[in-house]
């Protein structure tokens, strides 16, 4: 699959034309983000780089008071196989150093360890630059990056770019449910927009967004584009381009959620990932969320946000008084590993048995599905994620008690297999909120949601068993 290009547009002289500036999104804001400044304190940085300044401003432990001195850690380099013996390892070191926050080499330890600038370490940046200048080719000028905490992190920060209290954000009926935790205590609303097994409806979303109260219009829609969780699915190219069109149409932000870009199984090559919704954007619209945690480690926490530079700028005056910005300690293990000690090639490497892993735990679970489940719960194979999105064949004398998903999923408990309801992805409009009970709100999402990432292979066929079981003393499929 063949990117958009960012210079796929040439001058006369086949040179590249420059690029656009994005568009003016600064009338979407919230008063929040509207009233940002940066941190008074964080604003003197910028002068601790000249090389004869003598410092009394910043209140920075000196770096002989750290008790760390030395940072190491053995990395496992090929995922492709699962023989330990067969494994092989690289060594990385982080050292003491003179203090630097401006050099885009991996870090000394004694930088690492002080308070950050609310951006993230150069070297990391620069290297969540380059994948995204290498994978997206963004097709507006003055786009730049963010480090985050993760991607529950950026869309926390990218939400209250837009939103006030009282605002409604359109996202997918079946929703991540720390998303939808996020914005219900700060007084956003999440509202549904039905799917089919490519994601969010264009024409749904469209609907959505008219029937809106013109005093306060719906600005953002939140979507996880590829291996959506829960349901598994991916959007299509098509898909992706007609969602962009509506959100162009209606002048609409996209939030672009995806921990899950590098777990994608093409069925031709296998590094040949669908294109993103920011590499389609011509007009600094999609806010782009990406993390370690699928793909290094989740306790790293440590991701990245892309967006026009204008936004990313009020993130990171968001991250002076929050977060400051990730653990010096998991931006100098990334830098350390992925420029220094990997390189591009063996975070390539990394990437592809990641792929190969997964898509082979996938297999095998979809053949035990094939086996066990066939008739009683419907699923579509995923092309990209962690997840088996299973909906129950209830039959009906079954749906006609009250309550009872919440004994399907106590049954799985007391036989020992844990999949999550599909009642915690459930997305309700304001009055289901308040006039369903809790029992219909279950009833009405016969769904569970299992991942084939954490458990053994022979664990998996257990689970799938066990799972069967508790389905048949329901009697589902019979009808």
């Amino acid at each position: 699959m063949t990117l958009p290009s960012s210079t796929e547009n040439a001058n006369a002289d086949g040179m590249p034309a420059p690029l656009p500036p994005a568009k003016d999104m600064t009338a979407l804001l919230s008063r929040a983000a509207r009233n940002r400044n940066p941190s008074p304190l964080k604003s003197l940085i910028k002068y601790m780089v000249y090389p004869d300044m003598i410092s009394l401003g910043a209140g920075l432990p000196h770096s002989s008071t750290f008790p760390l001195v030395q940072l190491s850690a053995v990395v496992r380099d090929n995922l492709e196989t699962t023989n330990q013996a067969d494994a092989t390892y690289t060594s990385l070191s982080v050292m003491p150093g003179p203090f630097d926050m401006t050099s885009a080499a991996p870090p000394p330890l004694d930088s690492v360890l002080q308070y950050g600038n609310g951006r993230g370490i150069p070297s990391v940046r620069a290297f969540f630059t380059e994948e995204i200048r290498r994978l997206h080719q963004p097709r507006y000028a003055d786009w730049d990056v963010v480090a985050t905490c993760g991607n529950t992190d950026g869309f926390l920060k990218a939400v209250m770019l837009f939103c006030d209290a009282g605002d409604a954000v359109a996202v997918e009926e079946w929703c991540y449910p720390a998303a939808l935790e996020t914005m219900r205590p700060l007084g956003i609303v999440p509202l549904p927009v039905a799917m089919d097994s490519e994601g969010m409806l264009p024409d749904a979303l469209r609907d959505m967004v008219l029937q809106r109260s013109q005093d306060r219009p719906l600005r953002v829609v939140y979507l996880v584009p590829t291996g959506q969780n829960p349901t598994g699915s991916s959007m299509s190219v098509e898909r992706r381009r007609a969602i962009y069109a509506v959100a162009q149409e209606l002048n609409l932000i996209l939030i672009e959620d995806d921990p899950y870009y590098h777990l994608q199984f093409p069925d031709g090559e296998p590094d040949q990932l669908l294109p993103s919704l920011l590499s389609m954007d011509t007009d600094g619209r999609v806010i782009r969320l990406e993390t370690f945690a699928k793909v290094l480690a989740p306790g790293l926490r440590l991701g990245w946000l892309t967006a026009p530079a204008k936004l990313v700028q009020l993130v990171q005056y968001h991250n002076e008084v929050s977060t400051q910005q990730p653990s010096g300690v998991s931006q100098a293990i990334a830098a350390h590993l992925l420029l220094k000690d990997w390189g591009q090639a063996g975070w390539q490497r990394h990437l592809t048995g990641l792929r190969t892993d997964y898509r082979r735990k996938r297999d095998l679970m979809q053949a035990v599905c094939q086996r066990e489940l066939t008739g009683l719960c419907e699923w579509t194979l995923p092309q990209a994620g962690m997840f088996f999105w299973f909906k129950l064949n209830v039959p009906k004398a079954l749906r006609a008690e009250a309550g009872y998903m919440q004994r399907i999923f106590e049954c799985c408990i007391d036989k020992r297999v844990l999949l999550v309801p599909g009642w915690q992805f459930a997305v309700f409009t304001p009055e289901e909120e308040t006039t369903l009970s809790e029992a219909e709100k279950s009833d009405r999402a016969p769904c569970l949601r299992a991942a084939f990432s954490f458990e053994s292979a022979d664990k998996v066929e257990q689970a799938i068993v066990r799972l069967a079981q508790v389905l048949r003393s329901f009697k589902c499929g019979t009808e």
